[in-house]
């Protein structure tokens, strides 16, 4: 039970770390369309966690652990971006997209090495973010369009 308890706080933290970034990086975007599709990622990140942190209530009994157990800023971020200035809308698209992917990949390996309703639970999120994952792509097609 400790395990699932700690993969749920890396998840959360995972989710937060997003939120963060996107949030840095929308500061530092002149171009309005890239600040506002930025600036909802970061509502989007927060909720993510809001219901990690919900179904955490459910999954587990007591706490979940402070802090997580390994580094997990880099998981659902890009760091060569962190620094950015001025980013355009194609180029916050396409740092969302790699994000995503990375974040697709995470919740798929946390679903193999978790069993029952915990796999099936952190599989349902894989596909949430493959679904972010398509519609980014999808976005990004529009605007070479």
């Amino acid at each position: 039970m400790s395990e699932l308890k700690q993969a749920l706080r890396n998840a959360i933290e995972v989710e937060r770390a997003a939120a963060r970034f996107y949030s840095k990086l929308a500061a530092r975007t002149k171009q309005q369309d890239a600040r506002a599709f930025l600036e909802g990622l970061v509502a989007e990140e927060n909720s993510h966690a809001t219901a990690l942190e919900a179904k955490s209530r459910e999954l587990v009994e007591g706490s979940l652990p402070e802090q997580p157990d390994w580094h997990f800023e880099n998981v659902e971020t890009v760091p060569d971006w962190t620094l950015a200035d001025d980013v355009s809308l194609e180029e916050a698209l396409q740092v969302a997209l790699e994000a995503e992917q990375s974040a697709e990949l995470f919740y798929d390996g946390l679903a193999d090495t978790t069993t029952g309703a915990v796999s099936e639970f952190f599989r349902n999120v894989s596909k949430n973010e493959a679904h972010h994952v398509k519609a980014i792509a999808d976005m990004i097609d529009k605007q070479r369009a």
